[in-house]
């Protein structure tokens, strides 16, 4: 019988022919589809124990392009994620933003850890291009409400035409899960509206999906290995919902569209989509 990580691994060599042989939409070529970049997103898992490490091998073994970290390491920021991630190799292939743990070491841990890993001072927001997309990282744990410095920096960057950008944070606009929806983070979700169409946040230890709103689909990947919390599946709104299963998020960008799943620490896909966008 295979072990769990040599079935990831042999799921993930299919995956890959299939999208290197499969002709993207309208009779375009299979060069055009294999253009796509392969992004993972989890939130909530760097605590020193198996779970957390688990997730982070589901994810090295499907050599992603970008690793999208949704926040919270429970400890020695450095010393776990290293332990975790950085261990693996995706360290220098990871676009973070802090989580309610992280921010009051700031200091010393989020912002003096990733400053070292790039070589720069790190942001505590900002926004970089992937795949055709235009990425935005925001900081769930400063003000970003109307008047804020963040806010405004977030109008800015939205000037542009086009409606492929993705937004993550940590903490959720809307949600399921025990902390619930989130309404200082309404200013930042009606900038976004008209002006990008995903969002990722953890916060939330689950897998969500929920209905888009104001033409966003937000994403829920706080399962990296931490715990479990409860999930209303009465939720309004909430059209996929897991509380069983560590796992992560995995994303396939191209310059019209993104394809997503959410995939279990055997390689199961438990919901999945895609998500139509307008190139700038």
């Amino acid at each position: 019988m295979m072990s769990r990580r040599t079935r990831r691994a042999v799921i993930a060599a299919l995956l890959g022919a299939l999208l290197l042989t499969t002709g993207c939409n309208g009779g375009g070529t299979s060069v055009a589809r294999s253009r796509s970049v392969e992004v993972w997103a989890v939130g909530d898992g760097p605590n020193g124990k198996p779970a957390a490490k688990a997730v982070a091998d589901l994810i090295s073994d499907n050599k992603p392009d970008r690793l999208i970290y949704l926040g919270d390491v429970y400890g020695d920021y450095a010393k776990l994620f290293d332990g975790t991630f950085g261990s693996r190799g995706l360290t220098k292939i990871t676009l973070p933003t802090p989580g309610n743990h992280d921010w009051p070491s700031q200091r010393a841990g989020y912002l003096t850890y990733w400053s070292k890993v790039n070589g720069t001072p790190q942001r505590s927001y900002y926004a970089t291009r992937l795949g055709g997309w235009e990425i935005l990282s925001l900081n769930s744990e400063e003000p970003i409400g109307r008047g804020s410095v963040q806010y405004r920096w977030l109008t800015r960057q939205l000037r542009g035409p086009g409606t492929c950008r993705l937004a993550f944070l940590h903490r959720p606009r809307w949600s399921a899960g025990r902390h619930g929806d989130r309404r200082e983070l309404a200013a930042a979700w009606d900038a976004l509206s008209r002006h990008a169409v995903l969002m990722l946040a953890g916060h939330d230890h689950t897998m969500q999906r929920l209905a888009p709103r104001d033409g966003i689909t937000q994403l829920v990947a706080g399962s990296g290995g931490r715990n479990f919390y409860p999930i209303d599946q009465a939720y309004a709104g909430l059209r996929f919902g897991n509380n069983t299963d560590f796992g992560a998020l995995r994303l396939r960008l191209t310059a019209d569209r993104a394809d997503f799943a959410f995939v279990t620490l055997d390689g199961d896909v438990l919901d999945s989509g895609r998500v139509a966008c307008e190139p700038a």
